[in-house]
């Protein structure tokens, strides 16, 4: 019998070993020898004899020594060996790291090697020490004296963003944010009517990330956020949230896995946005987590803090969050979709909720609204005979659902519908 981190061994062979790798790599398991597939004892032969062969075999197979212990229950004549998740990482049989796979054990591919080797050192990609030490920080400066009121930005400020070290120099981190680098950064497309017409491409790489970022924010703001005329007034009409973009391209740098030569793929769409982001989540955050719970587990905890004190992002573990909260009064909803080496969110253009899916009421005081200029709470009271109570209530309703807004404050209060 075979399960994610549970083994049941009519025999003692050394295949077992490749299942002590995995576990000791990723997540405690259990191997009970001399147990059937069924749970019944098959009699293995002399449990101390097997209880010291275990332990031989792992002593002399898996590299570093990962940590265990050896049970032996007399009553079913089995032997229990534990598997505990090691911080040593990786834990090699034979030079080669495994992991679990469902119910069997599979070699770790080359990327997840080097997650290992780096958990082992208890660092992040990011923390290595970079190659290129003849940095410039041009952009990070003019961002932190115009963002943050930093007056002279020199060693010491990268010191406490934690980019460099006088014992070794500038980190990943600082080659991300510095003005010219090896990285691939953000590959965007303007489709036009087809995903074969294409309008606009634009490969940004060998620049700060930080200016990457500023600059996709122009091309949102060309394509997405159009100034209409109306009247005298010139209005800034969003089609789609800008709030959400936000959020989505900066989660997709802070988070992306940086030890990839991909690109965060952006595709600007008629109907749509798509930001697809390299790596899947970060530090073993689980999709209903991520979804659901506002959690800060970021897989580049510098940038992370870069991007919150330059304020390009308002509060770390929040973006999915904020990125539903900006569709909350549309019919329309950002879309998620989690894998194992891609995280894509797909933000829609705004869908109005349709006056004919409002309450009554709601499309009573809305046509009120549609009506006159402005109207206060006392006067759609006189004009529908509603109390206050529900009057505020749909009011309510109709300012989250984004077809009304509230002009002035206390008694000089009024409400307006959003044309």
């Amino acid at each position: 019998m075979e399960v994610y981190n549970y083994e049941l061994k009519s025999k003692l062979t050394d295949k077992f070993l490749k299942t002590v790798s995995a576990f000791a790599n990723y997540n405690d398991g259990r191997i009970v020898f001399g147990l059937n597939n069924e749970g019944q004892s098959i009699g293995i032969g002399d449990l101390d004899e097997i209880k010291l062969s275990i332990e031989n075999k792992i002593n002399d197979a898996i590299k570093p020594r990962p940590e265990f212990k050896i049970d032996i229950d007399f009553e079913n004549s089995s032997v229990i060996l534990t598997i505990y998740e090691g911080k040593n990482k990786p834990y090699y049989y034979h030079n080669k790291a495994y992991k679990r796979c469902d119910s069997s054990d599979t070699e770790v591919d080359r990327e997840e090697l080097s997650d290992l080797i780096l958990y082992g050192k208890n660092l992040d990609y990011e923390q290595l020490i970079s190659t290129y030490q003849n940095l410039s920080f041009d952009y990070f400066d003019s961002e932190a004296i115009s963002r943050m009121g930093i007056d002279d930005p020199n060693l010491d400020l990268l010191k406490s963003f934690d980019l460099y070290s006088d014992k070794n120099g500038f980190n990943k981190a600082a080659s991300l944010i510095s003005d010219k680098n090896n990285y691939n950064i953000i590959d965007l497309v303007k489709f036009g009517s087809s995903i074969n017409d294409i309008d606009f491409r634009k490969t940004i790489k060998n620049i700060s990330i930080l200016q990457a970022f500023n600059q996709v924010i122009d091309y949102y703001n060309q394509y997405y956020k159009p100034d209409l005329i109306e009247g005298k007034e010139r209005k800034s009409i969003e089609r789609i949230p800008y709030e959400a973009f936000r959020e989505a391209l900066a989660n997709a740098l802070v988070h992306r896995r940086w030890d990839r030569d991909g690109y965060v793929s952006i595709g600007f769409y008629n109907d749509r946005i798509e930001i697809s982001s390299p790596g899947g989540l970060p530090n073993n955050i689980s999709e209903e987590e991520y979804l659901n719970r506002r959690i800060s587990s970021p897989r580049n905890l510098i940038i992370s803090n870069i991007f919150y004190r330059l304020r390009y992002i308002e509060k770390l573990g929040t973006g999915v969050y904020r990125i539903k909260e900006a569709y909350k009064s549309s019919n329309s909803q950002a879309i998620f979709d989690v894998s194992e080496n891609y995280v894509t969110v797909i933000l829609p253009v705004i869908e109005k909720r349709r006056v004919t899916e409002l309450s009554d009421e709601a499309q009573e005081i809305l046509m009120l609204l549609n009506t006159y200029d402005s109207l206060s709470r006392a006067d759609l009271e006189l004009k529908t005979g509603h109390n206050k109570t529900k009057i505020i209530r749909v009011l309510n309703e109709l300012i989250d659902y984004g077809m009304v807004e509230v002009l002035g404050r206390g008694r000089a209060t009024k409400y307006q519908s959003i044309k």
